[in-house]
């Protein structure tokens, strides 16, 4: 019995089954590029070329993936890479021929792997094989895998000393157990300190005359011997002998005590008058003519 193909020259094959043949391949590659258009898009003619310039020089391993579990992901992906629409002209479906010699170029090679599974280590562990004698391309997988693995424990060593290191290393606030706002309190504090001691130049500030007539230490910080707002009266002072410096100096550390108290009793008296000036407020109604001072 004859077979009828429409738009098929029977001709140019050498017998039935050849020409069963190529209707089937026919078949079977017009249902694959319908299927590669579908799930990728515009893009399936050349979808292999950049799954496999992406492997080639962009991939990198991911963090916190072994070097091992990355070949192994490198080794899955080129065997899905097979899977991949044949290259093509753009809009147009792969021809017969188009097909032909991507199924025969579909295949990784172990060489191509093999410079994908360098392009993926990282920096420290590439300049590491460039340092060796040997070739990394020219090793078997056991080697190549084995040489990673010794940066990769080399470098997880030093990452373990870093963190110890960290941990070992006291808190600038000398108490670990301060929370977070009161830390940010104390630094800003520290801060407000550092600036207050120092001018705009960054110079920190220091006045003679208020350290030798014994004022607090934030007092002589405050300021230099040339600004001293005291300072004919410090120098009056200072300019007798060893006891009557002595004396001056006692004298001005009385008189800031006697101040402190003095301001201590104000702000107590402060306190009582506007407690009571409140109470008074909240409990009288009539004028203000009747408020005694």
């Amino acid at each position: 019995s004859t077979t009828n193909f429409e738009g098929i020259d029977e001709e140019q094959f050498a017998d039935s089954d050849a020409l069963v043949k190529h209707v089937f391949e026919d078949f079977k590659y017009t249902f694959w590029n319908n299927l590669f258009a579908v799930i990728f898009g515009a893009d399936a003619h050349r979808a292999y070329e950049i799954q496999k310039e992406y492997m080639t020089h962009e991939i990198v391993k991911p963090f916190g993936i072994s070097i091992e579990q990355a070949f192994r992901r490198i080794d899955v992906m080129t065997k899905l890479l097979e899977y991949f629409p044949p290259t093509s002209n753009k809009g147009k479906s792969a021809t017969h021929q188009q097909w032909e010699r991507f199924l025969k170029k579909r295949v990784v090679s172990d060489a191509e792997k093999r410079k994908m599974k360098y392009k993926l280590l990282p920096q420290g562990c590439r300049d590491r094989f460039d340092s060796l004698q040997g070739d990394w391309e020219d090793m078997t997988d056991p080697e190549f895998l084995s040489e990673s693995q010794k940066w990769e424990t080399i470098e997880a060593r030093a990452q373990q000393r870093k963190e110890a290191a960290k941990r070992k290393k006291p808190d600038d606030d000398s108490v670990s157990t301060l929370s977070r706002s009161q830390k940010e309190k104390n630094s800003q504090h520290k801060k407000t300190k550092s600036n207050q001691s120092r001018n705009a130049a960054g110079t920190a500030r220091f006045c003679e005359l208020c350290k030798l007539a014994g004022a607090p230490e934030w007092v002589w910080k405050n300021h230099n011997t040339k600004d001293c707002k005291k300072r004919e009266q410090y120098t009056k002072s200072l300019s007798g002998s060893v006891g009557s410096r002595y004396e001056a100096t006692k004298s001005i550390q009385n008189n800031q005590k006697k101040l402190k108290r003095e301001i201590k009793s104000l702000q107590k008296q402060l306190k009582k008058t506007k407690v009571s000036n409140k109470k008074k407020d909240d409990d009288s109604d009539s004028d203000s003519t009747n408020v005694s001072y």
